[in-house]
């Protein structure tokens, strides 16, 4: 923030050192897709095979439902 009428304040380089900028993009639906069906294959390894047939639409129906791989207007 600079000063009224504008103008560059000075930092000190000890203090900007203290800060990082991350950028992470959100992760396409495909990945998101294959990262929560390991994650539910896991937990599901005990369950019978009628079972674990249905970790691919809960997946889907989850991410569906959260809107997520829809273009916004």
């Amino acid at each position: 923030m600079g000063k009224a009428g504008g103008g560059r304040n000075e930092m000190d380089q000890r203090f900007v050192s203290l800060f990082s900028v991350y950028n992470m993009a959100f992760p396409t639906k495909e990945v998101l897709e294959h990262i929560y069906t390991s994650i539910l294959a896991a937990h599901m390894e005990t369950f019978t095979e009628a079972v674990k047939d249905n970790i691919t639409p809960i997946v889907e129906a989850s991410l569906e439902l959260f809107g997520v791989g829809k273009k916004e207007i």
